[in-house]
């Protein structure tokens, strides 16, 4: 019931009908590139999915608004409204990530062809169901604008792992999955602990629900009303 209600949250902060959004990924996984990565993407459950995850050069130079990955996703979300996939490497931070309908191109094509931090062509990219931008510096440049997608703010060092909060669907970059002095942040910069967490947030849960917030004192599940109201404890 929970997961059901979550999801319905969720389509309603995207915006989108069938709620096709981006759930989990390792930005910058800690040590050695892998071969390949997982990367989870969460929608309505026992539906098939089809689109296309494209990775924007947004590190300002010569490579500014070039396509270094893009990806056929399909398959069908699980019960828990879960895709799970595994993908070849792809560039690490920084980068703007889009979920979208349609292929924009492929691998060295660009989409800001005078590299003013700006998309060419929205259109190119059909429908967005969601994009989100990471930084390595404060100084990058962020796509995620152009598309109406979450810009992360730099708070560091590069996040190893984001994900959605259950409940509420806002994302969660933790810096260090090591190690909680590295940080755990939503997309504003606020601060958040493991305790914060009903589950260590630290785990990857690929194929799995993510982590949720505890609720604050007092906070009521409006179980029978399609949402949940839940507490969060941030620490400034």
């Amino acid at each position: 019931m929970k997961t059901a209600l979550a999801l319905m949250a969720i389509a309603g902060i995207a915006g989108v009908s069938n709620a096709q959004l981006i759930n989990e990924f390792s930005s910058n996984p800690d040590g050695a590139d892998p071969a390949m990565v997982d990367f989870e993407f969460l929608g309505d459950a026992g539906t098939m999915f089809e689109g296309y995850l494209t990775f924007i050069d947004s590190d300002p130079g010569s490579a500014t608004g070039f396509i270094n990955n893009s990806y056929f996703i399909s398959g069908t979300f699980d019960a828990n409204g879960i895709l799970n996939v595994s993908l070849a490497d792809y560039e690490n931070p920084t980068f703007t990530v889009v979920l979208s309908s349609m292929s924009a191109g492929g691998a060295g094509d660009s989409v800001d062809a005078d590299q003013d931090g700006t998309i060419d062509n929205i259109a190119s990219f059909g429908t967005v169901y969601d994009s989100i931008n990471i930084l390595d510096i404060d100084t990058d440049l962020d796509y995620a604008d152009d598309f109406g997608g979450t810009s992360f703010a730099f708070t560091g060092a590069e996040p190893e792992r984001l994900f959605r909060e259950l409940t509420t669907g806002e994302w969660i970059a933790v810096n260090d999955v090591f190690n909680e002095a590295g940080g755990i942040y939503g997309a504003d910069g606020t601060e958040y602990f493991s305790a914060d967490f009903a589950s260590d947030p630290l785990l990857y849960t690929y194929g799995d629900v993510n982590q949720a917030f505890i609720p604050a004192p007092g906070a009521i599940a409006l179980l029978g009303m399609g949402g949940l109201v839940a507490g969060r404890r941030r620490r400034n």
